[in-house]
């Protein structure tokens, strides 16, 4: 097994940021230890490999293309709030309606006239104004 601290020089070695005395003793424990050998080959072999692989590259207009995917979703507004709220209503508004016409419609076949249906009965305006006229 190596050494947590050995393996820490190792890595460190390939950035180069290797002190004199660090770097005599990793090269001293690279001809003792044949496990930290194999651990300096493995990582060679991957830097080698990653080295290797294609990058992938962005075209000029990727920022762009996000941006305008997601600048609809960023201006969700109150405009779209409210269209969503009125749509709604309409929908209650015309069940609503479509309702009351069809119970104003069987009302009206047992009553004779609209008043009846209301409750209203003839009021002159002096049987408005005239409190007692409430009283009664």
């Amino acid at each position: 097994m190596i050494n947590e601290k050995l393996k820490s020089l190792l890595y460190k070695s390939f950035d180069g940021q290797l002190t004199d005395s660090e770097r005599k003793l990793l090269e001293h424990e690279l001809i003792i230890s044949h496990e930290l050998k194999k651990e300096k080959e493995k990582i060679e072999q991957l830097r080698l490999q990653l080295s290797e692989t294609e990058q992938p590259e962005f075209s000029d207009s990727f920022v762009d293309n996000v941006m305008s995917l997601l600048k609809p979703r960023t201006e969700l507004g109150h405009d779209e709030f409210f269209d969503s709220i009125m749509f709604s209503f309409k929908r209650v508004a015309i069940s609503a309606m479509a309702i009351i016409l069809v119970l104003l419609s069987i009302k009206l076949t047992q009553t004779e006239s609209l008043d009846e249906i209301f409750g209203q009965s003839n009021l002159t305006i002096e049987d408005v104004s005239n409190p007692i006229y409430y009283f009664d």
